[in-house]
């Protein structure tokens, strides 16, 4: 996902540090929306949560992460929705 990561942030160049700090930023990101959706989330399959998880690492990039929440609520609460949905009908 690192890389997947840096291409979307257009990250073209190689940098140990930067690396260290974007795999620290997936992990932290991945944890907070498991948590924002109540359960656990597999990101290579759900294509919207993962761009939810590739947004997030973008505000955390930028010194924004306290803008993300406000700016992607109405998908937040979306994906909420459906995956209680999908809770439902198991």
């Amino acid at each position: 996902m690192l890389d997947e990561i840096k291409n979307y942030l257009n990250i073209t160049w190689e940098d140990a540090d930067i690396d260290k700090k974007l795999t620290s930023m997936i992990e932290e990101s991945k944890k907070a929306i498991n948590s924002l959706m109540g359960v656990e989330i597999d990101f290579d399959v759900d294509l919207e949560q993962k761009e939810l998880l590739k947004n997030r690492i973008r505000y955390a990039y930028n010194n924004a992460l306290e803008c993300f929440e406000d700016n992607f609520k109405s998908e937040i609460l979306r994906l909420q929705f459906q995956e209680g949905v999908k809770a439902y009908e198991k």
